[in-house]
């Protein structure tokens, strides 16, 4: 949302306790927030955490849908500035459906034309077959697929891939300025956000097409089937085999797709990748 020049409508796919979505509510230039959950009583379970989510069920501009998501964006030809969807276990069945290369169009085309869509992925539960498969589908429908940390860790590491039509404009001023209306609304703000600069270098890279992927698709589902293999076989992106593909393939990534602007320092790509090595490995 902080990314989004004017976020003002903005689309959850998944609601869980309401945490994800609820943080979309004290943002002054959010006027309408779509929230899509399967299970009616996991609306019920959102609303007993009120205090937690800003009320996010019952808040005044949020609409909660009871729904499957995919099906939720086919029958309503609404457009967003902003689509979240939130973490997914991509082993459980028909979950990998939410990372198909058709699902990714069907989400495109509900975009406002400068509208960012954002796939939270857990790659403590994707092996890197997976995780690429899911990263190649993503990337064969937006131009622009930049990766974000989301928890930078080594043991449970969650990163955000973010799809765009057009390069995002990352200007520091305003950013903070966004900042600085939402500490109005908050009690405390996100140590990890807390600065332009610290938005900044949550910033990995662009994860480049490969010429020989392969996709995930409805026709072939490949991550729900192989993700239960990675997970027997003990070949999650964690600890050790996280460092080693974190250096391997995320490292060296480009970083094209953020255009710095404004008064701010921002780090270069190397330094920003220091500090994330350092965070998360200790060197």
């Amino acid at each position: 949302i902080l990314l989004h020049e004017n976020p003002a409508h903005v689309l959850f796919m998944g609601l869980g306790t309401g945490l994800t979505a609820g943080g979309a509510v004290p943002h002054q230039e959010v006027k309408s927030i779509v929230a899509v959950e399967l299970i009616p009583e996991v609306v019920e379970a959102a609303r007993t955490l009120a205090e937690h989510n800003y009320n996010v069920v019952d808040h005044p501009k949020v609409d909660v849908h009871i729904d499957d998501a995919r099906h939720d964006l086919l029958a309503h030809d609404r457009n967003y500035d902003v689509i979240v969807s939130d973490l997914f276990v991509p082993w459980e069945s028909e979950t990998g459906y939410l990372y198909t290369v058709e699902h990714y169009r069907v989400a495109a085309s509900r975009l406002n034309a400068d509208g960012l869509f954002c796939q939270w992925l857990p790659l403590y539960q994707v092996g890197e077959r997976e995780f690429e498969l899911i990263a190649n589908s993503f990337a064969s429908v937006f131009p622009h697929t930049t990766i974000w940390w989301g928890q930078l860790e080594s043991t449970s590491p969650v990163i955000a891939l973010i799809g765009t039509n057009s390069p995002i404009n990352f200007d520091s001023d305003r950013i903070e300025n966004r900042l600085h209306d939402l500490r109005q609304n908050v009690t405390t703000i996100d140590p990890t956000i807390a600065t332009p600069k610290d938005i900044a270098n949550l910033y990995i890279g662009d994860w480049q097409l490969q010429p020989s992927a392969k996709f995930n698709s409805d026709e072939h589902p490949r991550v729900e089937f192989l993700t239960p293999i990675s997970n027997r076989n003990r070949q999650m992106i964690r600890g050790n085999a996280f460092e080693s593909y974190y250096n391997k393939s995320l490292s060296p990534l480009p970083a094209d797709s953020v255009v710095f602007s404004g008064t701010k320092e921002i780090k270069t790509p190397r330094k920003r990748r220091a500090i994330q090595r350092t965070i998360l490995f200790g060197r």
